[in-house]
């Protein structure tokens, strides 16, 4: 523009100098006025207009209000509003499909081909503000996609309509993809590379703004063309991709993004053929979507398979690799003298297939302490921590659910291991998911952890005389209890059917774990899940007097459960 403007100044001295004075009210020369065509064309530009959006505003609610468009003014501010979510609505206008067929109507009556030039360029700026995050909604998706497609099809109208050569058209016709249902893709490849420099050009030369939908869409093409690549290139981009996605370079990310693309690299990765621990893969998954056993439905919403189906594989993959790593945090960081108790994590890490939920009672030390160490602990812990009192403050408790035991291990030396039966403590902990959510920890004392309605009070001692190992001790004990063998592999099978939900295929209703074991609770019952072994799941009320409790029975009943005499009610 600063050349075209240059080159006007040129050419009106060269002008005013050389046509004599009684000329100079009219303008007759040939070469001024094709000047001033350059400028013209030079400002007919995508550049985004100026309004205030107060005046926007006023004219979209006129608009939603009468349906009615008086004048050219409305019109183009309510094309520059299209797409601007309507304050104490919290839509786009565009998303009801009677206003955005009115709009666009009355756009293409417009009979001056300037004007519906206007207009377009109106709703092609308003297209590239549209918000990111209501890409989540169908129906503000679905009319920012028939936007789309209607200056798709308009922009070859106004380029033929057009009585010169708009500079702009050039640009947009090379980026039309931008238009369509796989905008990004054409820059997937080059972006993998490193290479920025063809998205760049179409956000130079369209005036897409820098908080654009584009630049996002963008990544998540990016991340797809990656998913596609053979294992080793895929793990070659890998680092790259999470390290963006994690929010950790200048570009905004926004979170509903964010879980978009971690889903698709973790369903990746467990495709592959080599499921090693990714810790900064793993780090990003309980960060950015949650912790796969406590926010189930988040999971189940985002990680999906090829057929839109909850990937149970890959949460149960990140569900193995946290509880490995949490069970790592207890023995390495929370031991009391701060030194790694190798042969318990060696231990307990053996039974992590087996390990339904685990809970972390700190001491004041472990919970003020600012570490880099410590505060990824607590973070990945989170809504399964809780408050140890009555001890030393570098005491620290780890609770571990197997089966329908729980055992608790203490971070002290010469703390035994305790091990109870569910219903025991299971009241008491549950309250932790409570806790989390007033942002406050529950205070338990160590001596409601080290009662005596226990099962056992196993010591980590070793026998002198018989030579044999506290751990041959231990396994006995536990595997009798919890008829689990840690040294038989295990494939990590998932604890539910469909959705968050255990369901029967011929029950009528539906029921989250969480629910199963407040009834436990509340009715004195053992829950005993034994699919995993190709069993079948048990609900073992502790005495037998009752085992003919109409209300156990009949809600047992309602969720699928079939009643086996002597032995409880059980369901596949």
């Amino acid at each position: 523009m600063s050349k075209a403007l240059d080159e006007l100044t040129v050419r009106l001295q060269r002008d005013f100098v050389l046509i004599p004075s009684r000329q100079t009210h009219g303008w007759t020369n040939a070469d001024a006025i094709k000047g001033i065509q350059a400028v013209n064309a030079r400002f007919d530009t995508p550049v985004p207009m100026k309004a205030d959006q107060p005046t926007i505003l006023a004219a979209m609610k006129k608009f939603q209000a009468t349906g009615n468009i008086p004048t050219f003014r409305d019109l183009k501010y309510v094309c520059l509003g299209a797409c601007m979510p309507i304050q104490g609505q919290g839509v786009v206008p565009i998303a009801d499909p009677k206003l955005r067929a009115q709009l666009l109507d009355r756009v293409e009556t417009v009979a001056n081909e300037r004007r519906l030039r206007i207009c377009f360029l109106a709703l092609l700026q308003s297209f590239w503000s549209f918000p990111a995050s209501r890409f989540s909604s169908e129906p503000e998706f679905t009319a920012f996609r028939s936007l789309g497609e209607w200056l798709q099809r308009t922009r070859l109208e106004v380029e033929k309509a057009a009585k010169r050569k708009l500079w702009w058209m050039t640009p947009l016709a090379d980026h039309s993809n931008l238009l369509g249902s796989n905008p990004c893709q054409k820059y997937a490849t080059s972006l993998l590379s490193g290479d920025t420099s063809l998205l760049d050009e179409a956000h130079r030369l369209l005036a897409i703004p820098e908080n654009s939908w584009v630049k996002q869409e963008a990544l998540m093409a990016q991340i797809r063309a990656a998913t596609r690549l053979k294992d080793s290139d895929f793990l070659n981009h890998l680092d790259a991709l999470i390290h963006v996605v994690s929010g950790k370079t200048p570009m905004y990310i926004s979170p509903e993004l964010q879980k978009r693309c971690v889903a698709l690299l973790v369903s990746r990765y467990v495709r592959g053929n080599n499921l090693n621990e990714h810790m900064t893969l793993r780090d990003a998954a309980v960060s950015v979507i949650g912790n796969p056993w406590l926010l189930r439905k988040e999971w189940d919403a985002y990680v999906v398979d090829e057929q839109g189906e909850p990937d149970h594989q890959a949460r149960e993959m990140v569900n193995g690799w946290l509880k490995r790593r949490l069970i790592t945090d207890f023995f390495d960081l929370l031991s009391a003298d701060g030194i790694g108790d190798r042969r318990r994590l060696d231990y307990w890490i053996r039974f992590e297939p087996f390990i339904s939920d685990m809970w972390f009672v700190l001491g004041s030390l472990a919970q003020k302490r600012r570490d880099r160490e410590f505060m990824e602990f607590r973070q990945r812990a989170s809504g399964r921590l809780l408050n140890l009192e009555g001890t030393t403050s570098d005491n620290n408790a780890f609770i571990m659910r197997i089966e329908d035991v729980l055992a608790v291990e203490f971070g002290a030396d010469g703390n035994a291991c305790y091990v109870y039966d569910q219903v025991s403590l299971l009241t008491l902990l549950s309250q932790a998911l409570e806790s989390h959510n007033k942002n406050k920890l529950i205070k338990i004392s160590i001596n409601s952890l080290k009662t005596t309605n226990r099962l056992e009070k196993l010591a980590h001692r070793d026998g002198h005389v018989s030579g044999s190992r506290w751990e041959e001790r231990f396994d006995a004990i536990i595997s009798d209890l919890t008829h689990c063998n840690p040294d038989q592999p295990v494939m990590h099978r998932d604890r539910s059917i469909t959705s968050g939900f255990f369901c029967d295929k011929t029950s009528i209703q539906k029921f989250t774990m969480e629910e199963l074991e407040k009834f436990s609770i509340t009715n004195r019952c053992v829950i005993k899940d034994n699919r995993r072994y190709s069993g079948v799941l048990w609900v073992q009320p502790m005495g037998n007097h009752l085992f003919g409790d109409t209300t156990i029975a009949t809600n047992l009943r309602n969720w699928g459960f079939q009643y086996k005499p002597g032995k409880g009610w059980w369901k596949e």
